[in-house]
């Protein structure tokens, strides 16, 4: 039961719940009237009866928020960089605005005016959650309503989580999105991209144009393509690309942070002290992986440029490796039987006995122990791999 009790001016509402984990609490809340004090007591004496009562918490925007990333980065198996944007969209579109504000205290209304401060922000007046000084230029660029509508989906998505946590009982932000203002964008024809292409001179500049005109490439999907992932024969001759990696530079707290499991491969820095790394990662998303057909000047400029790097060297001093995740005969994966553990193993390169079937049993950890003898790295002695010893020349 609650109880009402007037102090001075104001009127006290005083009752006892307990905490998450079940401690016995007591709680007051002040009003100016002892009508709303009344108001009060009724509600709160019907929430603690019928358990919707909603626990105290100072919890504020800020803290859930940083809360809530880690959570959603390796639920949803975050890259390098949809972990910076989202860390970044925290630290210089929301907390500077409303990260001290307490998550119970919000309100819809709240959520909406601060939309519309957003929209009328100037671009990077936050950077690393520092206020910036700009220029009278610089304050004419505001936030795009992109950027605002990215900010509403990371709310949404985060304030259902405190919603799960018992924080809140209703997400306070808006059920219409804010709109986007889209701009009609002309789109090449035929004709267009090759009179665009004609006026690149640099080769390898016009074959990832050429690709990404094509095939919808994006840069990273191009940067990571190997010979492998190109099939000449297949498709009745058409040729095939196989797209299922990506090439990309990364901030190395981003990658601290996500699950390595995405990660396939950490260049060397070149650079000491270098804050990003370059990775080869795997795809976005599933979908992302597709084999994609190729047109018939593509294979042409494909595969002229695969015997130019034979004439230079390049493709005979290059070794390449075939390798796969193992499957599943009935269930689809994670089988235990001999032939479902089974996987192909291949390496081919100057280095590289040729047309050679391994006998000897091999196993997906020997692989780094073969690359580092290609490098002419010694192993580590913590290693457990072992290098085959039919397949060096």
């Amino acid at each position: 039961m609650a109880s009402i009790m007037k102090r001075g001016n104001t009127y006290s509402v005083r009752y006892n719940y307990k905490d998450h984990a079940g401690k016995p609490c007591k709680g007051w809340e002040t009003f100016k009237t002892k009508a709303e004090a009344q108001e009060r007591k009724i509600t709160v004496e019907k929430e603690l009866l019928d358990g919707t009562f909603l626990v105290p918490d100072a919890m504020t925007v800020e803290e859930m928020l940083y809360k809530w990333i880690p959570i959603q980065s390796s639920k949803h198996k975050w890259s390098p960089k949809t972990y910076t944007q989202s860390v970044a969209m925290v630290q210089n579109l929301i907390v500077p605005y409303i990260g001290k504000r307490k998550v119970q205290d919000l309100r819809t209304y709240d959520i909406e005016q601060f939309y519309a401060t957003l929209s009328q922000t100037p671009c990077g007046q936050y950077v690393h959650g520092e206020k910036q000084e700009l220029t009278e230029n610089q304050k004419k660029r505001l936030l795009s309503s992109t950027s605002i509508h990215e900010v509403h989906t990371l709310l949404k998505t985060a304030f259902s989580y405190a919603v799960d946590w018992d924080l809140i009982h209703k997400s306070p932000t808006p059920r219409e999105a804010p709109k986007i203002n889209t701009e009609e964008r002309t789109i090449w024809d035929e004709r267009t991209m090759l009179a665009a292409l004609q006026t690149i001179e640099n080769p390898a500049l016009h074959l990832a144009v050429h690709m990404s005109m094509i095939l919808s490439l994006r840069e990273g999907e191009i940067l990571g393509l190997q010979p492998g992932d190109l099939d000449f024969d297949a498709a009745d001759g058409r040729g095939t690309i196989s797209v299922n990696k990506a090439l990309q530079r990364a901030d190395k707290v981003a990658l601290s942070k996500i699950d390595p499991s995405q990660i396939y491969h950490t260049f060397p820095d070149r650079r000491e002290g270098s804050k990003s790394s370059l990775i080869l990662k795997k795809t976005k998303t599933k979908k992302s992986n597709r084999v994609l057909y190729m047109t018939k000047p593509l294979k042409e400029e494909l595969l002229a440029w695969l015997d130019k790097m034979k004439q230079e060297g390049l493709y005979e001093d290059t070794h390449f490796m075939f390798l796969t995740d193992h499957g599943g005969i009935e269930y689809g994966h994670g089988g235990v039987s001999v032939d479902e553990m089974i996987v192909p193993w291949g390496i081919t390169g100057p280095k590289i006995v040729k047309g050679l079937k391994i006998e000897e049993p091999n196993n997906t950890v020997n692989t780094a122990s073969v690359i580092l003898r290609l490098f002419r790295v010694d192993q580590p002695a913590c290693w457990t791999g072992e290098i085959p010893s039919t397949i060096f020349k």
